[in-house]
């Protein structure tokens, strides 16, 4: 069955239209599996357009409050099948706890991370960001950086076999840019004396229009104003120009992935985390005004660009969001076959600390005793009919050891960082005041990240074991 998503995201004249285009892309990332709904109030028209190519739309009445309006699309909108994607800066803890009581499952798009999240899932294409900057529920699975970045389908596949004009620059303050920033930067380009075009990108909620077109009729210099351009006409326009001004925003990353000399332009408190991670990972520069950058860091510029946006992103989110509805069940009878193949498994046989090959006669004894047994909490995590991994929690006294594994076909697509978040909050709803532990080896640096990926375990080296032990903190 094809679940619906549906999308709710900040969007208008005054405060941009950032939180759209994103989510916009991620649906369509995501329409081969899910019929996508998006949610707005009062569109532009133009907006309107934008959305129905991808998406139904849903448009809130204007009478229904924004303190209201989680219970109004609670009662109104969603059933406890669908998935609610949240994008915009009123979705807070409240909002969230809303859809979360209604049984939804909850994602939301975030780059300020100024509130608990009960989402199950959060997404921060920001680099420079770890799960130790978030308060979230155990079970919320995080993806942070830029190979979770949300382009659009032609940034994503586009050409860059373009040949580049070395003395044009391309400025873009997002769709709105509420201080007019972009006739700073215009006048800024015209000082610098470094260019031979400009060319100027406004959105549909840019509202100095008519001054900027004045302005630039007394610089006779050529510039080109363009007006809420399709995607494939601002990649084109991206690809031609080998220097770029931007807001530290979505419109960022889309140059990125075309690759060029970038200057980022600080416009909303926001975009600062955005700002330094793509500075100080030398993807970009912090604008000064007078662009001036040698041709050494320009290549490390480059070089870094090509490696960091490697196009790979949508797989990524779309296998994220396939396994999100993947549920903890309890170990049955049933299982016994599949553990005992999940257990001789040569990778996970390596990665224990006995490497032997286990007699079937053995693990039938073994895996009855366990889920027999009061000191031991055995799961399955569910796909839809397919069991995917396997998490036991063994306890002495207090103290309850981690002991997980993944099905052969699901590793390396985020399911073992699943498995650990949605293992562990099932276990502390029935055990809350046990402590967690859990060994790797020093040489298992896949299971080691999965820990580390979390952010709610403490790391230990245990030296007569050549290991590392994790406690979980509450």
């Amino acid at each position: 069955m094809r679940h619906k998503l549906f999308f709710r995201a900040d969007g208008n004249s005054q405060m941009g239209m950032g939180h759209v285009i994103r989510s916009l892309a991620l649906a369509e990332m995501l329409l081969e599996d899910f019929d996508c709904l998006f949610i707005i109030r009062d569109p532009l028209l133009t907006l309107s357009i934008q959305i129905k190519e991808t998406c139904e739309m849903v448009v809130i009445p204007s009478h229904i409050s924004k303190e209201n309006e989680a219970v109004y699309l609670v009662e109104n909108c969603f059933s406890e099948e669908d998935i609610v994607v949240l994008d915009g800066y009123h979705f807070g803890t409240v909002y969230q706890q809303v859809i979360k009581n209604n049984g939804n499952l909850l994602v939301c798009i975030d780059d300020i991370h100024d509130y608990h999240f009960v989402a199950d899932m959060v997404i921060n294409h920001a680099g420079g960001i770890s799960v130790d900057d978030y308060s979230t529920e155990i079970y919320t699975q995080m993806l942070l950086g830029p190979k979770y970045a949300l382009l659009r389908p032609d940034f994503r596949h586009s050409s860059t076999e373009i040949q580049k004009d070395g003395a044009s620059c391309f400025i873009c303050m997002g769709g709105a840019d509420p201080n007019n920033a972009t006739s700073i930067i215009v006048k800024d380009c015209l000082d610098s004396d470094r260019f031979s075009q400009i060319n100027v990108v406004i959105g549909g909620g840019y509202l100095f229009k008519d001054q900027l077109f004045e302005e630039v009729e007394n610089y006779n210099f050529p510039i080109n104003i363009h007006s809420q351009l399709r995607a494939d006409e601002m990649v084109r326009l991206m690809q031609k120009c080998n220097y770029a001004v931007s807001s530290p925003s979505t419109v960022a990353y889309e140059y990125l992935s075309q690759g060029g000399v970038l200057f980022l332009y600080l416009i909303a408190d926001n975009q600062k985390d955005l700002l330094s991670y793509l500075t100080k990972s030398c993807l970009a520069f912090e604008y000064d005004g007078e662009f001036n950058v040698d041709d050494e860091s320009i290549t490390v510029v480059l070089q870094n660009q090509s490696k960091i946006f490697d196009r790979d992103q949508a797989s990524r989110l779309r296998n994220a969001f396939r396994f999100l509805s993947a549920e903890i069940r309890l170990a049955e009878l049933q299982d016994l076959d599949l553990v005992y193949e999940w257990a001789n498994d040569p990778v996970v046989r390596n990665n224990s600390y006995q490497s032997s090959e286990i007699p079937y006669e053995s693990h039938v004894e073994w895996f009855t005793n366990k889920i027999g047994s009061p000191s031991c909490v055995y799961y399955i995590l569910q796909m839809g009919d397919v069991a995917i991994g396997q998490i036991r929690f063994d306890l002495e006294g207090h103290t309850a050891t981690i002991n997980y594994s993944v099905d052969s076909n699901y590793r390396e697509k985020g399911v073992s960082k699943i498995l650990l978040r949605k293992g562990i909050a099932a276990f502390l709803n029935q055990n809350e005041e046990t402590e967690i532990v859990g060994y790797v080896k020093k040489g298992n640096i896949a299971s080691m990240k999965s820990f580390q990926s979390i952010g709610t375990f403490i790391e230990e080296e245990v030296l007569e074991s050549d290991s590392y032990r994790f406690i979980y903190k509450r």
